[in-house]
């Protein structure tokens, strides 16, 4: 298969994205920026679908097998890391720190980790344990030979996460691997199953034309919702147009630094970077230049 350096390319934009939504910037700009970073995580679901999606059934299976390896070991370590980042900032910030150790340790917290996979270290970890647990969930369908069948109830999986969110429903508990992680992945095996004739039949400008259509509505549910909480439609169908303008377009971003970033970087980015955000958010809590200018600094150092 052709390199797409185009994914490559996009997934150092989804990380900025994700980076965006953690340290915002301030004002309404910030969360017009949050409204758009929404489709980072849907993207790369989407994208570890795609690339992991094989007609043959043994073939998926040994990709799946090999993913969960990679995904699982991921998972323990980066929750090691927050573990200890949580117990260092404790320990040196805490005017109690023993006791604000053993609340990382509640029963409470163990049981949202391993329902919702709300990580008790660190929030944005939920994104491993849901891949990890939609990775499973995919090769138990495989294995069943239904995998072929039920990835077309994505839409209505996601529909099951959209709908009780913008009704106010709880997130973590809407946020799970089965409404969220599990369609998602599925949008990118559809893509890869079918992918030649949405190439073909989907005309090259007619998929800008959505894309720009999305980034309008998108921004107008954000001025009727005038929150970022809840999702939106728009974000979730703009996730599907940009991996489909990817795919007719392979080569943007070819041999640049971004796809390197992208490539190589992006996931462990995506881990790492709120160990950074709460040493800065720590010691430099006044001063917003100071605290952007040091988030700059260590990043770029860190990688």
């Amino acid at each position: 298969m052709e390199k797409i350096h185009s994914i490559d390319y996009m997934r150092a934009v989804a990380a900025f994205l994700v980076v965006c939504i953690h340290i915002p910037f301030y004002g309404e700009i910030g969360s017009i920026v949050i409204a758009y970073g929404k489709i980072a995580v849907p993207f790369f679901l989407v994208v570890c679908g795609y690339f992991c999606y094989r007609t043959d059934r043994e073939e998926f299976s040994k990709r799946l097998k090999k993913q969960i390896r990679k995904i699982a070991l991921l998972t323990v370590l980066a929750n090691i890391l927050y573990l200890l980042v949580d117990i260092v900032l404790q320990l040196i910030f805490s005017s109690n720190p023993i006791y604000d150790i053993k609340q990382l340790f509640t029963s409470e917290k163990w049981l949202d980790f391993a329902i919702y996979n709300q990580s008790p270290f660190a929030d944005h970890l939920w994104y491993l344990g849901s891949l990890l647990y939609a990775l499973i969930i995919i090769l138990l369908l495989c294995r069943l030979k239904l995998v072929n069948y039920i990835m077309f109830a994505a839409p209505l999986l996601l529909l099951c996460y959209i709908l009780p969110l913008r009704a106010g429903g709880d997130m973590i508990v809407w946020r799970n691997c089965i409404m969220v992680s599990v369609p998602y992945f599925m949008f990118g095996c559809i893509i890869r199953r079918y992918q030649a004739v949405f190439l073909t039949r989907l005309n090259k400008l007619l998929i800008p034309i959505i894309i720009t259509v999305l980034i309008i509505t998108n921004y107008i549910e954000f001025t009727i919702y005038n929150s970022v909480a809840p999702p939106f439609i728009s974000a979730e169908l703009l996730v599907i147009a940009i991996v489909l303008f990817l795919l007719q377009h392979p080569y943007i971003g070819k041999n640049t630094i971004i796809e390197k970033i992208g490539r190589e970087y992006s996931l462990f980015i995506y881990i790492f970077h709120m160990s950074i955000v709460a040493l800065i958010f720590r010691w430099y809590a006044s001063g917003k230049i100071c605290l952007s200018f040091s988030y700059i600094v260590l990043l770029s150092w860190y990688f």
